[in-house]
């Protein structure tokens, strides 16, 4: 979606911080196909953040979560427990599924005329955006720089906030 906005509105976006982005040189996967079709999608996005949230509010599976990623306090885990069970966390995946499978497709030629200096923050062990996408992205924007986060995956926010914040203030 930032992508979208530089190209819509590149007068106002100077700089992007793109943290484990998707490319819109790649295709959508099967699953996120699946996931982006008006009745099954909807239905399985609510069910499986609403089973997440359900099963994350268990101690044993919140104390597993806090141990996979060990930056999110049992606290935290409990609060995204909470937040996955309510209907703004769902619609807002389905949005972006939708988006992910209808426009982003269609960004690629004109993400090729970006300028803008461009930050693609990137987990190095993400299996939702594989660094194949960031690879791609850096390919395709003309002054982009890539930063790996060797050990972490696509939650770069919640594992890695220092690097994210970071790149946003040499951004800005």
């Amino acid at each position: 979606m930032a992508l979208a906005a530089a190209i819509r509105f590149p007068q106002r976006v100077e700089r992007l911080v793109l943290a484990a982005p998707v490319s819109p040189d790649i295709p959508p996967s099967a699953l996120d196909r699946l996931l982006a079709r008006p009745r099954v999608g909807a239905a399985s996005v609510r069910a499986g953040f609403g089973a997440a949230g359900l099963g994350l509010a268990l101690p044993p599976v919140r104390s597993l979560a806090h141990r996979a990623v060990r930056e999110l306090s049992p606290e935290q885990v409990a609060a995204t427990a909470a937040e996955w069970r309510t209907a703004g966390v769902w619609k807002s995946f389905y949005a972006e599924q939708r988006f992910l499978v209808s426009e982003l497709p269609t960004l690629a030629p004109q993400v090729r005329g970006l300028a803008m200096h461009t930050t693609i923050l990137y987990g190095a062990r993400d299996r939702i955006a594989p660094p194949a996408h960031a690879l791609s992205l850096r390919r395709s924007l003309q002054n982009a720089q890539l930063v790996s986060a060797d050990r972490d995956g696509h939650m770069l926010p919640q594992q890695r906030p220092e690097l994210v914040a970071e790149a946003i203030v040499r951004a800005a």
